[in-house]
């Protein structure tokens, strides 16, 4: 399942139907559900909204998880990009980049996941942009810079060398 928009234009029928908090129970868990993007919308303008367990927002964020080194001491962080929201069909719903879709996904490792990504809120359009990619914008621009930065070492010592050359008789 694909996320949707926070935009509101791929909600449909899911954004017209709000039930109230007290009318949702997943399981033997009863959930506040906040069915808007508000919390999300704080966390990018750089707020800290409060949280609560059993409460997980909507939202797009950059989730952190570990992959061992080559090596096979140390360990290297990686993200994922994670999609929460709820759909009042279907519940609590996710999607990831890296550990599967999120189908299946109880309303509990739902918020464990929420938990462990809500400080990390990215925007849509990176969260776009890493599902086509694979690689986060500032990843894309670290490497660019790199890159530039060695093509000007480079281009600086060709022109060392020709400068050599030149005061040579």
């Amino acid at each position: 399942m694909q996320a949707p928009s926070a935009k509101g234009e791929d909600h449909g029928e899911a954004a017209r139907k709000t039930p109230r908090d007290d009318e949702v129970a997943e399981g033997i868990l009863t959930m506040t559900i906040h069915n808007d993007w508000t919390f999300w919308q704080n966390a990018i303008a750089g707020a800290k909204p409060e949280t609560t367990p059993g409460t997980p927002h909507q939202g797009y964020f950059r989730n952190r998880y570990y992959e061992p080194a080559g090596d096979g001491k140390k360990r290297v962080v990686r993200y994922e990009a994670v999609a929460i929201w709820f759909d009042p069909a279907e519940g609590w719903q996710c999607a990831r980049s890296k550990f599967g879709s999120g189908a299946g996904m109880t309303v509990d490792q739902i918020d464990e996941l929420f938990a462990s990504c809500c400080r990390n809120p990215v925007s849509y359009e990176v969260y776009q942009e890493f599902s086509k990619t694979g690689k986060w914008p500032d990843e894309i621009h670290a490497a660019l810079e790199v890159a530039v930065a060695q093509i000007d070492a480079n281009m600086n010592a060709r022109d060392d060398a020709a400068a050599q050359a030149d005061d040579k008789p």
